[in-house]
């Protein structure tokens, strides 16, 4: 859950770029070795005269090395290395801060999940009350013994359950996709 949810991510890859912050402003304490190596081919044709020899080729490798160590530097990496280290920390405040608000998050969307699809339950079974008043008020209807107005309440009490139950179907799906979201189990594209 936590390594696909996107928040949490860029939260953690600041919080790495933040630590090589400070690795590299630790860098310029040490010593700074310096690889050179190469491979020169020439040839030289000077007309007579010009010079003792007319002809020159030189080859050879070219290599070599170098060290240099920056005694002073006019005090710009222990400033830079505070600011990196406080950094580090404030990232990892926001990290920490972001962890916890997607758990925060996914708990809140778990409930209402449990609570919706409990809602759906309840809808249900109502519906299926209201279907069966709508049968006893049709039978008593055909008996005479309640009127049109009690069966048009009743059909209508039916309608409205039915209505209840579609609406607690779309919260319940809502709320699963916002679950799926938060997660990281599904992505919106565009």
């Amino acid at each position: 859950m936590k390594s696909q949810n996107p928040n949490l991510e860029i939260a953690r890859i600041n919080k790495d770029l933040s630590e090589l912050d400070i690795k590299a402003y630790r860098s310029n304490y040490y010593p700074k070795v310096n690889l050179l190596g190469g491979y020169q081919h020439s040839k030289n044709n000077f007309p007579p005269g010009f010079s003792f020899t007319q002809n020159t080729t030189r080859n050879g490798l070219l290599y070599g090395f170098g060290i240099s160590w920056n005694i002073f530097n006019g005090t710009y990496v222990s400033p830079n290395l505070q600011s990196a280290r406080i950094e580090f920390i404030n990232q990892d405040y926001r990290y920490n801060e972001n962890e916890l608000l997607l758990s925060s998050q996914l708990y809140e969307s778990y409930r209402d999940y449990e609570a919706n699809i409990s809602l759906v339950r309840l809808e249900t079974d109502n519906l299926e009350l209201a279907r069966e008043n709508v049968n006893i008020a049709l039978e008593q209807y055909q008996l005479g013994v309640i009127n049109d107005i009690d069966l048009r309440a009743i059909q209508l009490k039916q309608i409205e359950s039915e209505t209840n139950l579609l609406v607690s179907q779309f919260r319940a799906k809502q709320s699963e996709i916002e679950l799926k979201l938060i997660s990281g189990s599904l992505t919106v594209s565009d």
